[in-house]
C-alpha cells in the first residue's frame, strides 16, 4: 500500500513539474490531479491487497468487481512416480515403448522430459520422464502392469505427490492485474502532459519498471499454470537380478587366472631370499667346517696323549 501511494505522490511532482512548461496550474487543478492519482494508486492497490488480505486469512480472494467468491477451485500441481522390475533384455524396449506412446499422443498432450539408460555388466537401468496432462496419464499409469507383465516384469512401486498452487497463482493474478491498471493510468497522464525532456523520460523510466514487473509476473504465471495443467511422470526401469549370470563365477575365473601370477611372485620372492643368504652362506659353511673338523682333530691328539 505504501508503495502505490509513493508512486502516486512521485507522478504528483513530475506533473507539477511537467506543467510549468505550459500554463501554469492552479492550486485548484493541482489539488484535483493529486487527489485523482491517489485514487488511482488506491485502486491499483486494491486486488493485491485484497488478496493478501483473504490469502492470510484463509478466506477466498475477492475479485476486482468487489463480488467475493463462494468457493475457489483448488490449482494442483501432481507429480507421479514408478519404478519396474523387468528383465535386463526388456528394459530399453519397455522404454522404447512408453516413449513412442508420449510421441504418438502429440506434444500438446504428452512431451518426454528426459530419457537415458546406462548398463553395468549384467544390470541395466533406464529413467525416463514425461510431461502430460492428467487425463492422458490416467490412461498411462493403468496400463504399467500390463506393460510391465508383457515383458515378464512387474512393477515394483507407484507414487504420488502433488503442491497447492492456489494461493501463489491467485495472489499473482492480483498483482498483476493492478500492474496493469498503474501502468494504463502512467501512459495516460504521460500522453496528456508532456513537459520537459527531463521530466518526461523519468516518467519513461517508471513505466518501464511498472512494465519490468508485469513481464515478470506473467512469465512466473504461465509456468505455474502449465505445472496445473500437465502433470509429469518419472519412470525408473531397473533390470531383475538373475540367480546364475554370467558374473556369478568371475571371482573364481580371476582366481583362476591369477595362479600362474601369484606362484612367480612367490617364486621370485623366494629366489630373492635365497640371493640374500648365499653370501653368508659361503662364508659361514666353510668356516664351521674347518672349524668342527680342527676341533676333532685336537679331541683326537688329547686322547692319544
Amino acid at each position: 500500500m505504501k508503495s502505490w501511494r509513493g508512486l502516486g505522490c512521485t507522478f504528483v511532482l513530475v506533473l507539477s513539474a511537467c506543467g510549468q512548461a505550459g500554463a501554469p496550474p492552479s492550486e485548484g487543478a493541482n489539488a484535483k490531479m493529486a487527489a485523482d492519482i491517489s485514487v488511482a494508486s488506491d485502486a491499483a492497490a486494491a486486488p493485491a491487497e485484497q488478496s493478501e488480505s483473504a490469502s492470510a486469512n484463509g478466506e477466498p480472494p475477492v475479485p476486482p468487481n468487489g463480488t467475493p467468491t463462494t468457493t475457489t477451485a483448488l490449482l494442483l500441481a501432481y507429480s507421479y512416480s514408478a519404478r519396474l522390475s523387468l528383465p535386463t533384455d526388456k528394459v530399453a524396449p519397455t522404454m522404447k515403448a512408453h516413449e513412442d506412446k508420449c510421441a504418438k499422443a502429440g506434444p500438446a498432450v504428452c512431451q518426454v522430459v528426459t530419457a537415458a539408460s546406462q548398463k553395468e555388466g549384467d544390470n541395466m537401468s533406464a529413467n525416463l520422464t514425461l510431461r502430460a496432462t492428467p487425463v492422458w496419464l490416467a490412461t498411462f499409469r493403468g496400463g504399467l502392469e500390463q506393460d510391465a507383465k508383457n515383458a515378464d516384469g512387474k512393477v515394483e512401486a507407484q507414487g504420488v505427490t502433488s503442491e497447492d498452487l492456489t494461493r501463489s497463482i491467485t495472489d499473482s493474478e492480483a498483482r498483476l492485474r493492478a500492474l496493469k491498471a498503474l501502468r494504463t493510468r502512467i501512459e495516460a497522464l504521460i500522453a496528456a502532459r508532456p513537459g520537459k525532456l527531463a521530466d518526461l523520460l523519468e516518467a519513461e523510466r517508471e513505466l518501464a519498471r511498472v512494465q519490468g514487473e508485469i513481464d515478470s509476473f506473467e512469465s512466473n504465471l504461465s509456468v505455474m499454470r502449465a505445472r496445473v495443467t500437465m502433470s509429469t511422470m518419472e519412470l525408473a526401469y531397473q533390470s531383475r537380478a538373475l540367480a546364475v549370470g554370467g558374473g556369478t563365477f568371475s571371482p573364481l575365473g580371476a582366481a583362476i587366472t591369477g595362479f600362474f601370477s601369484v606362484m612367480a611372485e612367490s617364486l621370485a620372492a623366494l629366489i630373492t631370499v635365497i640371493a640374500a643368504i648365499l653370501p653368508f652362506l659361503l662364508v659361514f659353511v666353510p668356516l664351521g667346517y674347518f672349524g668342527l673338523k680342527w676341533r676333532a682333530k685336537r679331541k683326537a691328539a688329547k686322547s692319544v696323549g
